[in-house]
């Protein structure tokens, strides 16, 4: 059985305290009550976890507000006060208010067969607390990893990231454990990133391109497309997309660098470009044929024009 099955010892596991943290905001416990995912994280089943919390009084039934907060969108809110002869300007909060103090009964009978549940005070200075420090290791780590791509250490980079997810109780999903993760081809990627100079971003200087990749970089390590909180402050590029779209071109043109590199290594010889949702006409024009591996065009695209940049990628034919 678990050591964390029962008794105080739950509040040293991770995956107890994270999973409580899922309630600093009203949710449906069956949500999480039958999936194995959190079943295996726990070591006992959720159902288990969530009564203890209950009797310790961690969690309780959120208040009327929250749970029509929870069910409704400010369009529904409306309806319902229109149906009661109401009125129905001012933001969601104010509607809910109206409808509590007007009908009150009718609204307990509108969430009829809807569970919620939420953090209690208790509750909630424990999860609190517990992502706090998370977001404190977070921000070690990633001070951490910074300092070693500026000094192109780059697999120190990679293991010093896949050391921290291994000890997450619900890490990022990678192909296998993190224990065991190989760190070769985010290696590879990051070499890609370190001389990556993407067409499209052909009018900035070497000093704006090294504060990309920089963000690239990160963004790749740590699987987000949010790059804002490692550009220097202020940070603009003189082009028709912005900082962040900038970024994940710098990105975009590594993994196409390295997809070229593995289609090569298989003997690929004929290939074609996927285009991405809503490509601009440019992008569109370059995925009606098939290239030869040696004559595809560099991605992402130099001609592209959407706001987001070019999206496409280069697959086997």
């Amino acid at each position: 059985m678990s050591p964390f099955g029962f008794g105080p010892d739950w509040r040293k596991s991770p995956a107890h305290l994270l999973l409580l943290s899922n309630f600093l905001r009203p949710r449906v416990p069956d949500d999480f009550v039958q999936s194995e995912c959190w079943k295996a994280v726990l070591e006992e089943a959720p159902r288990k976890a969530i009564k203890r919390y209950l009797r310790q009084g961690l969690l309780a039934e959120p208040s009327l507000h929250e749970c029509l907060d929870y069910k409704y969108r400010p369009a529904q809110l409306r309806s319902l006060l229109e149906q009661r002869g109401l009125g129905t300007d001012g933001p969601k909060p104010e509607l809910i208010d109206r409808l509590v103090a007007a009908d009150p009964a009718g609204m307990r009978g509108c969430l009829r067969g809807l569970r919620l549940l939420r953090c209690s005070e208790r509750g909630q200075a424990l999860a609190e607390q517990f992502l706090a420090e998370k977001k404190e290791r977070r921000a070690g780590v990633d001070s951490e990893v910074l300092t070693a791509l500026l000094r192109s250490r780059f697999r120190e980079a990679t293991q010093r990231v896949a050391a921290f997810e291994a000890q997450q109780a619900l890490p990022r999903t990678v192909d296998g454990p993190w224990q065991r993760y190989d760190t070769a081809t985010d290696f590879a990627v990051l070499k890609a990133i370190s001389h990556a100079k993407p067409g499209i971003l052909s009018n900035l200087g070497e000093s704006q391109l090294q504060c990309l990749r920089l963000a690239a970089a990160m963004m790749h390590l740590c699987g987000t497309e949010e790059c804002r909180s490692w550009l220097p402050d202020g940070f603009q590029v003189p082009s028709r997309i912005d900082s962040e779209a900038a970024a994940r071109m710098v990105l975009l043109s590594a993994y196409h660098h390295c997809n070229m590199a593995s289609l090569l290594a298989a003997g690929i010889e004929m290939v074609a470009i996927q285009r991405r949702h809503n490509p601009c006409p440019a992008c569109e024009a370059i995925t009606q044929q098939t290239y030869r591996l040696s004559e595809v065009p560099e991605l992402p695209y130099e001609g592209c024009s959407h706001e987001r940049g070019c999206r496409c990628k280069v697959s086997e034919a």
